[in-house]
């Protein structure tokens, strides 16, 4: 009798055990199902693509870089420049495109921009020790803040720009 008696709460609490871990799992998985991937959450790039050209001819090579002007959500862009002179800006992380928000612009050369010997520099347009690159364009255009370049990023941007550089 006693054997009887022990049987039936541990098949009892074992059959509530079970129906718990059931109960709790589904909860866990309907959670996770209902809250989605979060990729709703992500801001929106809007796509730019373009030109760069230095003396009505294409620059070859190197690197369109957007710079936030105000702090916000706005983050730094690149694009590179492709043999042709065009380019699509691509912001880091998961964002394609650029963020909404005002933009100071620079061009970073790479090592077949051109014919003239200077400084690399980085997208912020400090110079780089480490490596000597053709420079084709003028210096200003390296800092963000010289160049006189900006693009102003928004629901109604045409998607194009043209950067043209002078002396």
């Amino acid at each position: 009798m006693m054997e009887f008696c022990m049987r039936r709460p541990f098949r009892e609490f074992l059959r509530l055990s079970i129906s718990r871990f059931v109960s709790c799992t589904l909860v866990v998985c309907l959670t996770f199902l209902m809250s989605g991937c979060g990729g709703s959450d992500l801001p929106q790039g809007i796509a730019i693509s373009g030109t760069v050209t230095f003396g009505g001819k294409p620059l070859t090579g190197g690197e369109v870089v957007y710079t936030p002007s105000e702090k916000g959500d706005a983050r730094m862009a690149r694009g590179l420049i492709e043999e042709d002179g065009t380019f699509r800006m691509v912001t880091s992380g998961s964002v394609s495109g650029v963020l909404p928000g005002k933009y100071l612009i620079s061009i970073v050369p790479s090592a077949n921009t051109g014919a003239s010997s200077g400084p690399a520099s980085d997208p912020i347009g400090r110079p780089s020790e480490s490596r000597e690159v053709k420079i084709t364009f003028p210096e200003r255009y390296l800092n963000a803040e010289k160049s006189g370049l900006e693009d102003n990023v928004d629901e109604n941007h045409s998607g194009n720009k043209v950067i043209e550089l002078t002396d």
